[in-house]
């Protein structure tokens, strides 16, 4: 940036030097105020050629965006697309869950792509750099229709501490906050998909230290995504996450890979979160539900191991129920930009349900530009429970296998 800046000044310097003369020449004025007339037509080309380079107008740095002279106004636009291909394989016959009927036929083989994700993201601040914004948008993997995500604003009040509102995801399981571009896998656990809070509308409180940094929400409840004030999710719900840096610092922990050449980093998190829904008359007018989780993120030199557990009791008619979950997951890096990993994740309520994920990452740019190979094996039989999302198809019976390819892009 700064030899742009000279070549504008001294051409500015040049001009003023082949005017000088002249002036000399057509009047009385004295060699001082020459000077100062080269003087302030540097400063004024200085100015200018700073205004050419900073925020002002449209560009990319990383984001497509447009930005006002002043700084104080910034859209950001960006887009992220994941690709994938699934081929399952399973019994032709799964368990059933009519008790006089054995089992159901099934198809054993299932494959083609899906769009899992195509998303467009506008965000940014107004009137001032402590006012930020974010819209998020999803194309519907099923029929294309737009779905809304996030539709968030932010505001620093300094020191440390934020106040956000508007509907987002709810500070709980690391695992789901972290974004679906940033995972290991090509896909979040299973265990991940039955016990996150997904979004929800809410207000948020956040305070971040140089080695702590703590969240609470008060919210519609886990999953309300898109619902009006009178949905039933819940009357009341509250959420709290805190975090602890060992060692490292905060950005290390924006993803759960660690390439080549990072330092240690050691991060530890918990979180709780209940609520109760609402009397309606009719059923238990005193149902509810709390859910825990602990969490511990290590990275290294081109190494990175996290392990999370959760436990959920619900409290409902005709009783209590209680669920719990872990994951184990790691990678290690093969070559500069070629990652292996493996993971292990468990369901339980009385009966198991356990998968092994093992797979592979190539980082083309980054996370930019991202390849994504894995192998799933769902060890236990299920009637229910499925998710095209986490490509798991039931019913099944024991010993279901996802093969999946992915590549996704961020622009």
């Amino acid at each position: 940036m700064r030899p742009r800046r000279n070549v504008a000044a001294a051409f500015a310097a040049l001009a003023s030097l082949a005017a000088a003369p002249a002036a000399f020449s057509q009047s009385d004025t004295r060699p001082d105020e020459v000077r100062a007339m080269v003087a302030e037509m540097l400063a004024d080309a200085e100015t200018r050629t700073s205004l050419l380079q900073s925020s002002a107008g449209a560009g990319h740095d990383g984001k497509f965006y447009i930005a006002a002279p002043d700084g104080n106004f910034r859209l950001n636009i960006s887009g992220r697309i994941q690709l994938r291909y699934v081929a399952t394989i399973r019994d032709d016959t799964a368990p059933s869950p009519d008790p006089l009927v054995d089992s159901v036929p099934v198809d054993d083989f299932v494959t083609g792509f899906q769009a899992r994700r195509s998303q467009v993201i506008f965000d940014g601040h107004v009137f001032a750099p402590e006012l930020t914004y974010a819209v998020q948008l999803q194309a519907n993997r099923t029929g294309g229709g737009m779905r809304l995500l996030n539709a968030f604003a932010q505001y620093d009040l300094g020191d440390g501490f934020i106040v956000r509102w508007g509907q987002f995801k709810v500070p709980f399981l690391r695992e789901e906050l972290l974004p679906a571009w940033r995972q290991l896998a090509v896909e979040r656990s299973l265990t991940n998909a039955r016990f996150h809070q997904g979004r929800s509308q809410a207000v948020e409180v956040g305070y971040a230290a140089e080695s702590f940094r703590a969240r609470a929400a008060f919210s519609d409840g886990f999953r309300s995504i898109n619902t009006d004030f009178d949905a039933k999710p819940a009357d009341w719900a509250f959420t709290g996450r805190v975090e602890g840096l060992v060692m490292g610092n905060w950005r290390q922990f924006r993803q759960f890979t660690s390439p080549r050449g990072a330092e240690t980093g050691l991060m530890l998190g918990a979180a709780a979160h209940m609520q109760a829904a609402p009397d309606t008359g009719m059923g238990d007018p005193h149902s509810r539900f709390s859910s825990w989780t602990a969490d511990a993120s290590f990275v290294a030199d081109g190494f990175n191991l996290f392990g999370a557990i959760v436990g959920r009791h619900a409290n409902k008619l005709p009783g209590s129920s209680d669920d719990f979950g872990y994951i184990i997951h790691g990678g290690v890096y093969i070559a500069e930009d070629v990652e292996v990993f493996a993971r292990w994740d468990h369901t339980f309520n009385g009966d198991d349900f356990r998968t092994i994920t093992a797979g592979f990452n190539y980082y083309v740019h980054g996370h930019a530009a991202k390849v994504t190979a894995d192998v799933q094996w769902f060890l236990d039989d299920a009637f229910a429970g499925g998710s095209t999302g986490v490509n798991f198809l039931t019913p099944t019976d024991e010993n279901q296998v996802a093969f999946r390819l992915q590549f996704q892009l961020l622009f």
